[in-house]
């Protein structure tokens, strides 16, 4: 990156951030090393403290012995302030050794120590030594996130932190952001009166201003620079913005001044590194460019000699230039030579010098008359192949005659060798053969004492990575038990008082208002359900839940969970049966919650994946327990849920009693869970002494079979308790949503929407928003909705907006979506995708099918209403100006979906990277970015979109805002209005709120909480 050819070396930065100087004060330190050697106790370790302090840039060696010496002796008098200042120290030393592995890990351990004690001061040290090793990595997001964390700590070096960040930022390439924070630094290296620091972070600042393309502040700040460090006397420090002033400040009246200055600077610090940096940007800048081929060669040569040896930087640069000076004097070979070298070398590096290299060997190949090179380069480096042609014709001037020479053969080849030599050979061959089987042998016996050695060690790698598996789903199990527990107690504060307000108040409500409270009542018991469900696979692992049988009569048990799933069988139109193959008074010793727990997640499961019109059955029987006959003291239960929905793909096979397992098959619409209910129910197969297995075709259905022994009983007391709720329980009796009653179709409305949704207390929600203004018609799925749409249903008719969630079973959200947008009549209306899932890759995928607008689970109400009331509106422009378009029968147009998509992404492409480089964006613009016409701009976005072309350009930058909020990319309503191109933040915050409900504001306020 170019920013960072304006930096100072980073050692030097840290050094003298840290200090107020660069040298060290050495009677201050000899002083402070008679002070430490005569004290003793708790001044000693104060002493301490001084002297490390004072060491910094020092001698590892000594600083380290010391660092030991202070925490062996706050550890000795139970000083904790001075324990975590030597740990801090402890850090700082693994710094200066370059040990930055050993840093970070450190650090993590300290800070645990730290929030483990609750203290809070001094944490911020520890931060930014973790962001030093990310930066060190590679890893620059993660280094800023960390230097952000030491900020929050108010006892940490704000000036050293400031300036990490800007350096990390200008890494990025995000100049603004570094440029903030380098000033934030530099104000505060002024307040502490630190001249170095001021010196460093000013030379930084010129450098990002470079990058932003404002050379005259940036040359402002090197200046400034650089007369911070001539007041400091540092006449080493004042060479690096003065190199910079060189470089970039090239008037013809500055240039000998500056070259002047820097040549008699560095010789009198007898930098060799200085003297030769300025003597070669004399060579390239000046007397190349006068013609003093000879004196810049002079020059360059020694310059050339002490930088390959080194492999410094300069190296690459000094043999371009040099490469270019032979050029200029006519010696093509060297110049060939040098140009190769750089190749080779950078290439090995890493470095690109391509576009700088390939120029200088057309040149020489087109000088020496070897076209064939010319050609061979020029194809390379010529992107485009009728810029070839030229070069081409030419290039065949390479393949010149030549001539072979001949050359006499020589005489007939001597004497065969005596019978002395040739024995002598047969003798070598011998050894050397048998040399190479000794070789082969002892090859052999080392790949296998290696292969012994690999799987030792794949062995005790495995070894680890299964105690480390069982380590972290110890640590995932804890988590969800703490937080289950945590979450029982608001929401038991939630459910309770509105259930007793119900039950109290509840005739004094309006219907509104018992619907309103109900859903919340009903939603808050199936979290309190979820929860649970946690709860007890923890207790399971921990081996706490014990069984508790009682007398049960099973039939008329069984029959009851049977029955709580009858009405929602009913609304699918399901065959739903029953089927009990054993004597009806049979009774039992059962543990009815945890039998009833698996049996209601099967009946569940199989409805919920079972389509309209199929088939679900429950059938009861036994086998014989422990070869005893039936009428004996036990029975071997088997219980089967059989279904013709949909079925498990092979892949799923193994893993469907996995916890929280969710499909990765492509075929499956994405339908939401938690992947809890069928591993908590095999582990309560488990605990009752029985299993729960799995059979299933994929598309055909699928069949599981619970097998539980159970102890017969004749005592009379037989325990009917009442089924506990289903893994989805009934709707409750408070304002419970009737079936067709949340389609509101009557009055005046502004339109009709189609809301797609499975959840009813969700389809209720949003028709109670909607319903004032719009006309509601509702599908329980995608499928439903499609074939709603498909068979232009009188009731489908007229549809202005779709509004959809994203999981649902038969059909997802997607899947509909995907074939709306392909459909000739409907791919214009506009789509709503309502969901829960806000992940980068669900709002990509939506995006590429043509959704118009995304709505994230929770939703604000006025959020919600202005959305749609603006996405109509604009549908309805739309539809208003393409009746008005005259009808030409006798010409065919061929309209797709794919080439609408097509040009508006180009549109969006154009308008958004005016935006992105601050091109004023306009109607001239966009008309000759598309090539077309102002009008026929406008006619053909009218025709897609309903919208002016100025109604367009602020709806792009309405967009983009929201984009930059909701990844929380800048930290102000200013920054994200002017990354928009909008000129004042409030007019912004007024189209923002209107657009989309709400104000940029309260994203910034969604950030903070806790």
């Amino acid at each position: 990156m170019k920013f960072l050819k304006w930096l100072f070396i980073l050692p030097a930065i840290g050094y003298a951030l840290l200090s107020e100087g660069v040298a060290q004060d050495i009677p201050k330190l000899d002083s402070l090393r008679n002070v430490v050697a005569q004290a003793e106790g708790k001044a000693k370790i104060m002493a301490l403290d001084s002297l490390i302090d004072a060491l910094y840039g020092g001698d590892p060696e000594e600083y380290g012995k010391l660092v030991v010496e202070m925490e062996r002796l706050a550890r000795r008098y139970d000083s904790k302030e001075h324990l975590i200042k030597a740990w801090q120290y402890r850090g700082r030393h693994f710094q200066m050794q370059g040990k930055y592995d050993s840093l970070r890990i450190f650090s993590r351990n300290c800070i645990r120590f730290l929030e483990d004690q609750n203290i809070t001061a001094g944490k911020g040290r520890f931060y930014n030594y973790i962001g030093i090793y990310q930066e060190k990595a590679g890893s620059v997001d993660s280094a800023i996130y960390y230097y952000r964390r030491a900020l929050e700590d108010s006892t940490v070096d704000k000036l050293a932190i400031n300036n990490n960040l800007g350096l990390a930022y200008g890494k990025k390439q995000t100049m603004h952001i570094a440029v903030e924070y380098l000033e934030q630094a530099i104000l505060e290296a002024r307040k502490r009166g630190n001249i170095n620091a001021e010196a460093i972070i000013a030379n930084n600042i010129g450098g990002a201003y470079l990058e932003l393309s404002e050379r005259e502040k940036a040359i402002a700040y090197f200046k400034k620079a650089m007369e911070l460090k001539e007041n400091l006397g540092d006449k080493r420090g004042i060479l690096f913005p003065l190199t910079n002033l060189i470089t970039n400040d090239t008037s013809a009246a500055n240039l000998p001044f500056y070259f002047d200055k820097g040549l008699r600077l560095a010789k009198e610090v007898r930098d060799t590194y200085f003297i030769h940096r300025i003597q070669f940007l004399n060579a390239d800048l000046i007397l190349r460019k006068q013609g003093r081929y000879k004196e810049a060669l002079d020059l360059l040569k020694p310059i050339y000699a002490y930088s390959k040896q080194r492999k410094i930087q300069n190296y690459y640069d000094v043999l371009l230039v040099l490469g270019a000076v032979y050029c200029d004097l006519g010696d093509f070979t060297k110049a060939e030579a040098l140009i190769n070298e750089l190749a080779a070398a950078s290439e090995q590096e890493g470095r690109s010098y391509f576009n700088k290299i390939n120029p200088l060997l057309l040149k020489i190949y087109e000088a020496q008359g070897n076209y064939k090179r010319y050609y061979e380069v020029a194809s390379r480096y010529y992107p485009v192949k009728d810029s070839l042609e030229h070069d081409k014709s030419r290039a065949q001037l390479a393949y010149l005659e030549y001539q072979l020479d001949n050359t006499e053969k020589e005489k007939e080849i001597a004497s065969l060798n005596n019978t002395l030599q040739q024995k002598e050979a047969r003798r070598k061959w011998f050894t050397a053969i048998a040399l190479l089987i000794g070789l082969f042998l002892s090859f052999l016996i080392y790949l296998r004492s290696r292969q012994v050695k690999i799987q030792r060690k794949v062995a005790h790698d495995l070894a680890a990575m299964n105690n480390e598996l069982k380590s972290v789903d110890e640590m995932k199990s804890r988590f969800f038990t703490n937080i289950s527990h945590e979450l029982r107690t608001p929401l038991t504060l939630i459910s309770t008082p509105i259930r007793q307000f119900l039950d109290t108040q509840g005739d004094s409500l309006g219907e509104q208002g018992k619907q309103t409270l109900g859903l919340v009542h009903r939603n808050a018991g199936k979290l309190l359900s979820l929860i649970e469900e946690l709860l007890e696979l923890s207790q399971l692992d921990a081996g706490k839940i014990q069984l508790d049988p009682t007398p049960t009569a099973l039939f008329f048990f069984c029959r009851r969970l049977f029955s709580s799933f009858e009405s929602r069988a009913q609304l699918k139109h399901i065959d739903y049966q029953f089927h009990y193959e054993q004597d009806k008074d049979l009774q039992v010793l059962l543990d009815q919650r945890k039998f009833e727990k698996i049996v209601n997640n099967l009946l569940a499961n199989a409805l919920k994946f079972t389509p309209a019109g199929g088939m679900v059955r429950l059938m009861v029987t036994s086998e014989a327990a422990s070869g005893k006959a039936f009428s004996g003291q036990g029975i071997s239960l088997l219980l089967s849920v059989t279904d013709s929905g949909r079925g498990i793909p092979a892949e799923d096979m193994p893993h469907v009693f996995d916890r929280y397992f969710q499909t990765k098959h492509k075929g499956i619409s994405t339908e939401g869970g938690t992947g809890i209910g069928l591993a908590l129910a095999k582990e309560l197969a488990q605990l009752m002494q029985g299993d729960l297995t799995v059979s299933s075709e994929w598309g055909k259905g699928s069949a599981f079979q619970l097998r539980v022994p159970l102890a017969v009983t004749t005592d009379q007391q037989v325990k009917r308790a009442t089924p506990v709720a289903a893994t989805e329980p009934p709707v409750s009796e408070w304002g419970a949503p009737a079936p067709g009653a949340m389609e509101h179709t009557q009055g005046l409305k502004k339109g009709k929407i189609l809301i797609v949704e499975d959840n009813p207390d969700m389809q209720w929600l949003i028709t109670s928003i909607l319903a004032d203004t719009y006309e509601c018609r509702m599908a329980s799925n995608g499928l439903e909705a499609w074939n709603l749409l498909e068979r232009e249903d009188p009731s489908g008719a007229g549809i202005h907006l779709i509004l959809s969630d994203v999981m649902m079973p038969e059909m997802d959200g997607y899947a509909l979506l995907e074939r709306i947008k392909a459909h000739d009549r409907w791919r214009q209306v506009p789509a709503v995708i309502l969901t829960a899932r806000a992940d980068r890759e669900d709002k990509l995928q939506a995006l590429r099918m043509g959704v118009d607008d995304f709505l994230t689970k929770p939703f604000a109400p006025e959020e919600l209403l202005a959305r749609v009331d603006n996405l109509i509106a604009n549908y309805q422009k739309r539809r208003a100006y393409i009746k008005r378009q005259p009808r030409v029968d006798d010409i065919k147009f061929e309209k797709t979906a794919s080439a609408s998509q097509r040009w508006l992404k180009e549109l969006e492409d154009a308008t958004l990277y005016a935006i992105d480089k601050k091109i004023d964006l306009n109607v001239l613009y966009l008309a000759n970015a598309m090539a077309l016409s102002d009008r026929q701009l406008l006619r053909r976005l009218k025709a897609e979109t309903g919208l002016s072309v100025n109604g367009y350009i602020q709806e792009i930058k309405l967009q983009y805002a929201r984009h930059l909020l909701e990844n929380k990319i800048y930290r102000t309503i200013s920054e994200v209005a002017f990354s928009c191109g909008f000129n004042t933040p409030g007019y912004f915050t007024q189209l923002y709120r209107k657009r989309f409900g709400k104000a940029p504001g309260d994203y910034f306020q969604e950030h903070t909480q806790p």
